[in-house]
């Protein structure tokens, strides 16, 4: 019963909101800095919407990605193998939305923004092994 309580734990609000709040945050900070100390207004524009936005939704997309990989009991055990299926998914999925919305001139932005929410998210998420009744 404690391996249940335990699942539940690792994806719960307050998991997301550690998981989804700093994959927003850091880029966004990173990014308008950069743009303040080079004193380039379009760049500290775009950290909050095209540099941050990506990664906040990168980031949510892993978690839910994750939250089903730990329900199915299928998932890589190593956190970097982990980190970089979910890059892939995420990157990929960027990169179709690049393609469909016409978001060229933002490609940059937005495939390393989605390639940062993904890593922040997987290597923080906290993953649980269930045993089997059969083990």
């Amino acid at each position: 019963m404690r391996n249940n309580n335990q699942n539940q734990n690792n994806f719960s609000a307050k998991r997301l909101l550690f998981a989804t709040v700093p994959s927003y945050i850091i880029p966004a900070i990173m990014s308008f800095t950069s743009g303040y100390f080079l004193n380039k207004p379009d760049l500290m524009r775009a950290s909050y919407s095209t540099i941050a936005t990506p990664s906040l939704i990168a980031s949510l997309l892993t978690f839910i990605l994750l939250w089903r990989m730990e329900a199915a009991q299928k998932f890589p055990a190593n956190k970097i193998v982990r980190a970089l299926f979910m890059v892939i998914a995420t990157v990929t999925l960027g990169f179709m939305a690049i393609l469909c919305f016409g978001l060229q001139e933002n490609a940059f932005d937005i495939l390393s923004s989605s390639f940062l929410g993904a890593v922040i998210t997987t290597l923080t998420q906290p993953m649980t092994k269930l045993k089997s009744k059969y083990e």
